[in-house]
């Protein structure tokens, strides 16, 4: 059976998964709209780098804290 933190981090791993899918890829490869003055595509691959760090920084505060 899986702790709670194990869960927790579980979660984190699949919502970074999707991020990359590729029908998330789909829906968001196009050039308009503009943000930020790049194409959304690229924006996107952006924020979902950024996304994921913040996400992993996460699971590793919660691995860390269940080894203490």
């Amino acid at each position: 059976m899986l702790s709670s933190s194990e869960r927790k981090v579980l979660w984190v791993l699949g919502v970074i998964y999707l991020l990359y899918l590729p029908p998330v890829t789909n829906l968001v490869n196009r050039v308009e709209p503009f943000v930020l003055g790049i194409p959304f595509f690229v924006f996107w691959q952006a924020f979902s780098i950024l996304v994921a760090s913040a996400l992993l920084a996460y699971a590793y505060s919660v691995v860390s804290r269940e080894g203490e």
